[in-house]
């Protein structure tokens, strides 16, 4: 094998690894906005629920101001019993003291259902704290981990780039530029190994004189149909013909 195809060989290597390498980075750097959304919709459940309560507390509060001041007019109203005259007065009067007891019962059962669902939210509040605590400490575990690999990853990638841009500048500047140009066209694979007498990169069967060129002439060259750098790998001493 020459040294041209060598290096083509090596450098292909070296745009793979960079390849897994991106992919690798950008499933990670997916996760980890994934896990974000997470944490932040587990910590939104908590708000969530604590601005109930604070609600409940509100209509509460003013649930109670509304039955005292019901409770109030009642013992007020009670008080003008004396003043009461004519069967039809104490008909209105024993009418308006039934609205309003009635009220401050309704007003009772208001208040008490209202305690019990702050009871029940602020068990489930409790509930809800120790599942997204153990869910936080689970996704930061997993959060530090990917951090992890993905700081290695960017430095092993780094290294990788490098080594691609001096195999790349070891190439006659055509060669590097068809090899560049070629991987935008197709993607990796771009340097590949003939098939019988297909091009392994696209499938198309070469013409004979392509392949024996391949065989007696050259070390490689490029395909008709796809235009990547095609090759014949031969146990035996790659010899150019006169």
């Amino acid at each position: 094998m020459g040294n041209e195809l060598r290096i083509l060989l090596q450098l292909q290597g070296v745009s793979q690894e960079i390849t897994q390498l991106e992919r690798q980075l950008s499933l990670a750097q997916k996760r980890l906005v994934e896990l974000k959304t997470f944490e932040t919709k587990a910590r939104n459940e908590v708000t969530h629920l604590e601005a109930q309560v604070v609600q409940i507390r509100k209509l509460s509060k003013d649930k109670e101001s509304e039955l005292q001041a019901t409770e109030d007019k009642l013992s007020h109203l009670r008080k003008r019993d004396s003043e009461v005259r004519t069967p039809k007065e104490y008909e209105a009067f024993e009418r308006e003291i039934e609205s309003l007891e009635k009220k401050r019962s309704q007003l009772e059962e208001e208040i008490l259902s209202l305690m019990d669902k702050e009871d029940a939210l602020l068990q489930k509040i409790a509930e809800t704290k120790n599942k997204v605590a153990m869910e936080l400490e689970e996704t930061e575990t997993e959060r530090k981990r990917l951090e992890s690999i993905t700081q290695r990853n960017e430095a092993l990638r780094a290294a990788l780039l490098q080594d691609e841009q001096r195999f790349l500048a070891s190439l006659p500047d055509n060669l590097s530029a068809t090899y560049k140009s070629l991987i935008k066209r197709h993607g990796l694979p771009v340097v590949v190994e003939i098939k019988g007498e297909s091009c392994s990169g696209c499938g198309t069967i070469l013409p004979t004189g392509v392949i024996q060129q391949l065989r007696t002439k050259v070390e490689f060259t490029e395909c008709p149909h796809c235009l990547r750098i095609i090759f014949a790998k031969s146990e035996e001493p790659h010899e150019k013909g006169e």
